[in-house]
């Protein structure tokens, strides 16, 4: 019996050998510690995570200048980096900001029904602040004044040129919208840097477009 046992019950050599850890890994969240330590699962440990990723919730953080502003209910847009756009409404707005950096925390429900987006991606959330009269122009356009201040040049009646400060309201590839100024104004398009204020020009009006609100 035991020369049959030493042919055919040992079981096959390996190279294989099993190592001693004398810790849990760190990368385990702490349910499956205490089932690894103890080898049985209690009623509070954690040891998976569900995921419902319909409706999905966009975190994001805004300043504490713009926390009053952004309101429970709101639409807002959701960009994700791979470049897909949705729209999503605010669910939820903190009314404490983090003791390290003093922002509050927003969050936007997004539509997911067939799970197309995952979650973890980074996005840029475009929330409603309010509503402003602002001038869209080329950043080019853009000059600064002695003390710093951001403008524009332009041409009042009687043909002098002036600065006009202006609040940048938003920006992007094509251009920035600006507030701050006149309804109607005549910016100075071509050749500002080469005018100073007070000095009396004769300007050539371009074609007006969709995008301004009068010749410039």
């Amino acid at each position: 019996m035991l020369l049959i046992w030493r042919k055919r019950g040992r079981d096959d050599p390996s190279k294989i050998y099993a190592s001693y850890v004398s810790e849990p890994p760190s990368n385990l969240a702490p349910g499956l510690v205490g089932a690894l330590i103890d080898e049985k699962v209690d009623t509070k440990e954690v040891i998976a995570t569900i995921v419902d990723l319909d409706p999905l919730v966009i975190v994001a953080e805004i300043t504490e200048r713009d926390a009053n502003l952004v309101k429970h209910g709101a639409t807002g847009t959701v960009r994700l980096v791979t470049g897909h756009q949705s729209t999503g409404m605010v669910d939820f707005v903190s009314r404490t900001a983090k003791e390290a950096t003093r922002t509050f925390r927003v969050d936007v429900k997004v539509a997911n029904p067939d799970e197309a987006i995952p979650a973890g991606l980074t996005a840029e959330v475009r929330l409603p602040l309010g509503e402003t009269m602002a001038h869209f122009v080329s950043s080019a356009l853009l000059t600064l004044a002695d003390d710093g201040r951001v403008g524009v040049k332009v041409v009042d009646a009687q043909g002098r040129v002036e600065f006009r400060p202006a609040k940048i309201v938003d920006a992007s590839a094509d251009g920035v919208w600006l507030g701050g100024l006149p309804d109607r104004i005549t910016v100075i398009s071509a050749g500002q840097e080469y005018v100073t204020t007070g000095r009396t020009v004769q300007p050539v009006p371009d074609l007006p477009t969709a995008s301004t609100d009068g010749p410039t």
